[in-house]
């Protein structure tokens, strides 16, 4: 390969993808992730967050970024919260940042990114602004069900700091 951007096609669009990204991919098989847990509780060094890298593994045929997440991703961070000595039930934000380049070469689908979400997602009990994604992720893995953030958080004060 050379060092010009290569293009392959994608049914929604013309992807360009660098030799980097095609190296990556080649390297390791998987996609990184850097990851943020914020907790409303502390751990014993006093720190609400825990960052850690996750690699998770693509297959050309994903059905997309989404089934992606759902099947590698959430139930890793569940696994890591008993890992890390942390209850899930008190997980209130998930940030990541991710080499979505690599699934959108892996797989010719549109990365999370592409199709406009933050690739953040928020939890606790009492507040307003929740997408389904987060309900269901409440509901069906118990994140951030022990986290009252009623008294915290408001749409409007969760639209100044989304």
């Amino acid at each position: 390969m050379n060092d010009e951007n290569k293009t392959r096609s994608n049914k929604r669009e013309e992807v360009a993808v660098s030799d980097d990204v095609a190296i990556r991919w080649q390297q390791r098989g998987s996609m990184y992730m850097n990851v943020i847990l914020t907790f409303n509780t502390y751990n014993d060094d006093r720190n609400s967050q825990e960052i850690f890298d996750l690699y998770l593994p693509l297959k050309e045929d994903e059905d997309s970024a989404v089934s992606l997440l759902m099947r590698e991703f959430f139930g890793r961070i569940a696994d890591k919260c008993v890992e890390l000595g942390r209850r899930k039930e008190e997980l209130i934000k998930i940030s990541t940042a991710s080499d979505w380049g690599v699934f959108e070469y892996v797989t010719h689908k549109q990365s999370l990114t592409s199709l406009g979400h933050s690739c953040k997602w928020y939890f606790g009990t009492g507040r307003d602004d929740l997408d389904e994604w987060e309900e269901y992720l409440m509901s069906h893995l118990g994140f951030g069900t022990d986290a009252d953030m009623s008294e915290r958080f408001s749409t409007a004060m969760n639209e100044a700091v989304r």
